[in-house]
């Protein structure tokens, strides 16, 4: 399992639309990527996360290289996540966090 981390060289400010949605709150972007849409039998490939911390923009990239190394990767990400008291995703009620939740 990596966990690649990219620290976006530009400096950018928290969005006037997330300072209000979550002030004093420390929040996180998240996606996921999986081997298909039944978390029965399908597998979480790729959990990305993006953050702000310290004034500055970070991306996080939990990948597994392997089938094998999903648990590993679920794990490191639980560990980050409970950092954040918020969060945005794009289907993540629907999908993501569901499908989290069954893996």
């Amino acid at each position: 399992m990596e966990i690649l981390n990219s620290l976006v060289n530009t400096n950018h400010e928290i969005p006037k639309t997330f300072r209000e949605l979550f002030p004093d709150k420390k929040f996180a972007v998240l996606d996921i990527e999986t081997t298909g849409v039944n978390p029965k039998v399908d597998k979480v490939i790729l959990i990305g996360i993006l953050y702000f911390e310290n004034e500055q923009l970070i991306i996080r990239q939990y990948f597994a290289n392997s089938r094998t190394e999903e648990k590993d990767l679920l794990y490191s990400f639980a560990d980050k996540f409970k950092e954040f008291q918020a969060y945005l995703t794009f289907n993540g009620h629907s999908f993501d966090l569901p499908f989290l939740n069954k893996r």
